[in-house]
């Protein structure tokens, strides 16, 4: 199988592809594409055989031709706001710009198509980070806490949240250097959760038990 994955900070910015053994547990890089010393990388996404890589605020939405054993990049495009976590629907991009509203975005040009505000019984839900799809939900970190939140995307509101507490715990008990909370990806084939953060030292497969959920 292959992980995309990609890595933040000026002038350590990459996306790599990765050889991922997931019955051994095992990532292996096989390859390595660095972004500009003045980009700093966020949220990836793939549609088809294109992927796509924020910047924070560079204004710049790298793209890549997957379709080989290495990416090719292609023409970037621009981003009219900051850059934090992108996941896609199949046939649009969803980002997040660190605000509570998520945008819907072409693959065309990257232009906006419609917003979703984000909200908790009524209160807006801010700091939305990185994104994934799952199971026709938006899972989104809110960054500096140990929480997901599970989106309608319909309607915005919060339906489900996801306490992860113990797993960063876990994190920084295995390394002191383990930042936030900070990664969601979805293998609908097999229906497995994986979980991660900045500077963790583990991908964790996760079996989900929502703490509680949103009425």
């Amino acid at each position: 199988d292959v992980l995309w994955e990609g890595t933040g900070l000026y002038g350590q910015s990459k996306l790599i592809k990765n050889k991922f053994d997931t019955q051994g547990g095992v990532l292996t890089p096989e390859h390595e594409v660095a972004l500009s010393q003045n980009d700093f990388g966020e949220g990836i996404a793939v549609i088809g055989n294109m992927l796509y890589q924020l910047t924070w605020k560079e204004g710049r939405v790298y793209r890549y031709d997957i379709s080989g054993e290495v990416p090719v990049p292609v023409s970037p495009f621009t981003n009219d706001r900051e850059g934090w976590g992108l996941a896609t629907n199949g046939q649009r991009l969803i980002a997040s710009d660190g605000s509570n509203i998520l945008t819907i975005r072409s693959t065309e040009d990257f232009s906006v198509e419609e917003a979703i505000e984000v909200q908790l019984q009524g209160t807006a839900v801010g700091l939305l980070n990185e994104l994934e799809l799952i199971e026709g939900k938006i899972w989104a970190n809110v960054w500096m806490t140990p929480y997901i939140v599970v989106v309608d995307p319909e309607s915005g509101r919060v339906t489900s949240i996801i306490d992860c507490r113990k797993l960063v715990a876990d994190a920084k008990a295995s390394d002191p250097n383990a930042n936030v909370l900070n990664g969601i990806a979805w293998d609908s084939a097999n229906d497995d959760l994986y979980l991660t953060g900045k500077k963790w030292p583990w991908i964790y497969q996760v079996s989900l038990r929502p703490e509680y959920t949103v009425e």
